[in-house]
């Protein structure tokens, strides 16, 4: 039947978001059967009956956990087995979990996403939820992600896809656990690295598409001892644009970085920082200390990226603004920043350059540091990404226009440069934005370029006199 849409849903202990996933399932179109495995929550709510679906709900006796979690799965899926040995009754099987928000018509968009590739490639597994920390990566040895307008081609999936029955009955509707023992104790429950395989050793196309369905709730996850980032999406309505701040930083500056979160920390909605090489020490002392801010260490993630980590995080939707761990932030910073990406609709910022491609870059003339008074904004060919912001919805810096790492400011210049984005540093007054003392930094290596890690001067310079720069008074 071609109106028949079977959820399988995964939940322990988050009753009350289970009621705002179950709340957003409905459709005029479709008939919609949720299957929910209650993996020995501690709750005594009740799930009520629903006019926009049928439900059946199984609790089980002990606990799974993330150990066993494939037994969850299969057991959801055996549901899918009997209906599809007895009429094949389900065109479209849905996997979720219990921490995702969704938006209402979140059944239709599933439909209408897979109708529109299933014409392009037959019988896919669709991944419906685009996590920005593995979107441009490799997973499970799938090599590189094919990007396409509507979707992505990655050659693995997760436990969050939407499939045909007819897929799950080329796995067997069944996992063995396989990776359950091997994968790392401390985050994956081996689930979607056998889905993966399985799906792959039956030529099973596995997609993503490109605009999630779905984002995470900024909770810490019971099955990955990550905190998730929130997420927002365009398509989803009535939410406000927010202000994400995004900061890498190293592990020396620790104290730094205190130093720079305390003084923005109320002056946005999402702070992310990228912990390159940061020592379990110092990664508990800010978790333990900053309970609103995302921390990524960079061991869990893609190893030490310099600060080409504070571009990880861009969403196509919100205000971006771009920070340093060696910068102490005015009052009212990021209302500044705001205010001017709405009155000149551009990229903003409050360290600059105007340069002339015969000049080294480091004794350049024309430069308007953060820390120095500037009378009137002026257009300039570069802004200090430390001090920098945007309307991500208007403007996306692609993570692999980066080449080098530490190397952030010039190559994004060199972008906005290519496709005649505008830049702007602004007014301020004398030590407005204040910097910290530190050991080391790029810029002053740089300047003195003396051949340490973080001396870029003649990578940069040659960038600079190998690019077309835009001519500016």
């Amino acid at each position: 039947m071609q109106n028949k849409i079977a959820i399988l849903l995964t939940t322990y202990n988050r009753y009350a978001n289970l009621i705002k996933i179950l709340k957003n399932i409905s459709s005029k179109n479709y008939q919609i059967d949720i299957f929910i495995y209650d993996d020995c929550s501690n709750h005594t709510g009740i799930l009520n009956k629903s006019k926009n679906y049928n439900l059946f709900y199984y609790k089980s006796k002990i606990n799974n956990g993330k150990k066993n979690y494939y037994k969850t799965i299969n057991y959801l899926f055996n549901y899918i087995k009997l209906n599809y040995e007895k009429q094949n009754q389900y065109f479209l099987t849905i996997l979720m979990q219990d921490d995702l928000q969704i938006p209402e018509n979140f059944i239709d968009e599933c439909v209408l996403k897979w109708n529109t590739i299933n014409k392009d490639i037959k019988n896919p597994v669709i991944t419906y939820h685009s996590d920005v920390l593995r979107k441009f990566h490799s997973c499970w040895n799938s090599g590189m992600p094919k990007n396409g307008d509507i979707y992505d081609i990655t050659n693995w999936c997760d436990c969050l896809f939407f499939t045909s029955p007819e897929n799950l009955s080329k796995i067997g509707f069944a996992l063995s656990g396989r990776y359950s023992q091997k994968e790392s104790a401390k985050y994956s429950s081996g689930v979607g690295k056998e889905l993966t395989e399985l799906f792959r050793l039956n030529n099973i196309k596995l997609l993503r598409l490109n605009q999630s369905l779905s984002f995470h709730n900024n909770e810490k996850s019971k099955m990955n001892s990550r905190k998730y980032f929130i997420q927002t999406f365009n398509y989803i309505k009535n939410i406000d644009k927010k202000v994400i701040i995004s900061i890498a930083s190293m592990n020396s500056r620790i104290k730094n970085l205190e130093n720079t979160l305390n003084s923005i920390n109320d002056q946005s909605d999402i702070i992310n920082v990228y912990l390159n090489n940061y020592n379990d020490k110092n990664i508990n002392s800010l978790f333990n200390n900053y309970k609103n801010v995302n921390f990524f260490p960079s061991q869990d993630v893609y190893g030490d990226l310099g600060d080409t980590g504070k571009f990880l995080f861009q969403n196509k939707k919100d205000y971006y603004l771009t920070c340093d761990d060696d910068i102490i932030y005015p009052k009212f910073y990021s209302k500044t920043i705001i205010e001017n990406i709405k009155k000149y609709n551009c990229i903003v910022g409050f360290h600059g350059s105007i340069i002339s491609p015969d000049e080294d870059y480091y004794l350049r003339k024309r430069k308007f540091h953060f820390n120095k008074e500037l009378l009137n904004n002026i257009e300039v060919n570069i802004l200090g990404t430390g001090v920098m912001g945007f309307d991500n919805s208007e403007y996306l810096f692609p993570f692999d226009i980066i080449k080098t790492k530490n190397m952030s400011d010039i190559y994004i210049a060199e972008y906005a440069n290519n496709n005649n984005f505008k830049f702007i540093c602004l007014s301020r007054d004398s030590n407005w934005i204040k910097p910290q003392m530190i050991d080391e930094s790029i810029y002053d290596s740089s300047i003195k370029k003396d051949n340490s890690n973080l001396d870029n001067s003649k990578y940069i310079n040659k960038i600079i006199k190998n690019t077309n720069w835009k001519i500016l008074k």
